[in-house]
């Protein structure tokens, strides 16, 4: 006669027990009364059987190696196909574990002893399924009669549950990995690392989450981690789930087990740090060499040009040589002033102005040179902030930007300008570390361009530095000296084949 929990019919049992004798026991018992019956000797075994397999009834040791029976209940709670199975903790510490069987997924306890007694209890069990009693058996610890509280069991797992809750509660992740480097632990800052909930993650091949050579150089490491210490360092770190971590692997073995402890630490922003300090350095020092050259570079010229003004005025014959010799002497005291500017040696002439009233004046001056091809529109936020700058020296900015947003679409395209207030709480570390809180006017130049690649906008800003086969001088650079020698900052978002957006940020000024 079919025993039925709820009207459905109880035939498909899993027993997951670490004990070889507690698995024969019940896999002969329950065969007996006519179940079929699956066994594993642990979490990730249970795991791997429930893949394929739907018991009705899963009997769980709660003390197991390789993910215990209390997280395999909630592992297995949170699984679609098995939310109608019924839950059943075979457990020695069941009178220390009582009022917390629910907490974790369990519908009920039965308390390991003598093989007789369990198998009576087991007998209860299933025969108020197939009444359709379920609901009486929550929550219920059957069997602890014989039981007593044990002071020294309760507190160690007082002590267990103080040392989980100071796992949970650490920065770095956590991992415990299996012979076979599984993973069957993972707290919470581990499993967010790894990119997915803990009850998915468990059981996943460590390896499988990397790639390339970084996933080689895992696997070499937690090989020779059995031998030494072993880690990735701060130095080479390696890439997990788009971030860069560096990992230390350690190797725990008593005489029963073996297990390898990975302690992974997220160094994403530091290095992120460290490339804008080490990228604002060479600016720095580039901008000095820069400003040392253009005044030196300056003072030559004004001996020449003052020499060509001589020859000029005492020269009778043909003057076209020296007018030649004038143009060019002209045109490198411009690139002189750009390297002033960039070095942030120039001369500044700061008054309060509306950046809306300049970027429409820039406009016209260069409208004539942009190709009828490409639009230019223009989004200006009524209201502006007002900023204290140099107009000449903005606008030479703005001119240049839109310049190079233009060279950068090759037939027809679109150059928008917007202009917006901008209020910052704080720092705004994701491209400019260096503003602080404040108000500002924001000036935004996109362009639907070619883009650029990493290389391109990591240098952008280098004097002389152009991805074209001839550069035009300064450009970007100039534009970065003068928005830093007025106090603010620049962002390039880019892709290449996506496009640039160019961002200046400038501190307003007045209430």
């Amino acid at each position: 006669m079919p025993i039925t929990k709820s009207n459905k019919s109880v035939k498909k049992i899993l027993v997951v027990d670490n004990h070889p004798v507690v698995i024969t026991f019940m896999t002969l018992f329950l065969e007996k009364k006519g179940y079929r019956v699956m066994s594993a000797s642990d979490g990730i075994n249970a795991l791997g059987v429930l893949k394929g397999y739907v018991p009705d009834v899963i009997f769980i040791d709660l003390v197991m190696p390789n993910i215990g029976g209390e997280k395999l209940c909630r592992i297995i709670r949170q699984k679609p196909g098995l939310k109608d199975a019924f839950l059943v903790i075979l457990s020695a510490i069941a009178t220390e574990e009582k009022g917390r069987i629910s907490t974790y997924g369990a519908d009920c306890c039965i308390a390991k002893g003598p093989f007789n007694k369990m198998g009576r209890h087991i007998q209860k069990v299933l025969e108020q399924l197939a009444s359709g009693k379920a609901h009486s058996l929550r929550g219920k610890v059957i069997g602890d009669e014989d039981l007593h509280e044990r002071v020294i069991t309760k507190e160690l797992l007082s002590s267990r549950r103080h040392f989980e809750a100071t796992l949970n509660h650490m920065q770095e992740g956590i991992l415990e990995l299996n012979p076979k480097f599984e993973i069957v632990y993972a707290n919470p800052a581990g499993a967010s690392l790894m990119g997915m909930p803990e009850e998915t993650l468990l059981s996943s091949m460590f390896t499988s989450f990397f790639t390339g050579a970084d996933c080689e150089r895992v696997e070499r490491l937690l090989k020779e981690t059995r031998i030494a210490f072993q880690q990735v360092p701060e130095e080479s770190p390696v890439i997990l789930n788009h971030r860069q971590v560096s990992i230390d692997f350690l190797w725990v073995e008593d005489e029963d087990s073996s297990t390898t402890l990975v302690i992974l630490r997220d160094i994403t922003h530091r290095k992120q740090l460290q490339a804008r300090l080490q990228q604002a350095q060479k600016m720095e020092a580039i901008g000095v060499l820069a400003g040392g050259i253009a005044h030196k570079f300056n003072n030559a010229l004004q001996v020449v040009m003052g020499g060509v003004d001589l020859l000029e005025f005492n020269f009778t014959g043909d003057k076209s040589p020296l007018t030649i010799i004038h143009t060019a002497v002209d045109r490198m005291q411009q690139l002189t002033k750009q390297l002033l500017a960039y070095a942030g040696g120039g001369q500044y002439l700061p008054a309060p102005i509306f950046l809306n009233d300049l970027i429409e004046e820039t406009l016209k001056l260069v409208e004539k040179t942009i190709p009828a091809s490409i639009r230019i529109d223009m989004d200006l936020s009524p209201d502006i902030f007002q900023v204290e700058a140099d107009a000449t020296q903005l606008q030479m900015a703005i001119a240049a930007i839109v310049a190079n947003a233009v060279e950068a679409i090759q037939e027809t395209g679109q150059v928008r300008i917007a202009s917006t207030n901008e209020i910052l709480d704080e720092p705004f570390e994701a491209h400019l570390p260096d503003l602080k809180p404040g108000r500002y006017v924001s000036v935004a130049i996109t362009d639907t361009g070619k883009g650029m690649n990493a290389t391109t906008r990591q240098r952008l800003f280098e004097p002389f530095f152009s991805d074209k086969f001839q550069g035009r001088g300064l450009g970007m650079a100039a534009v970065y000296g003068i928005v830093k020698n007025h106090g603010g900052g620049i962002a390039v978002d880019s892709q290449y084949g996506q496009g640039t957006c160019v961002r200046v940020y400038l501190p307003a000024i007045g209430d």
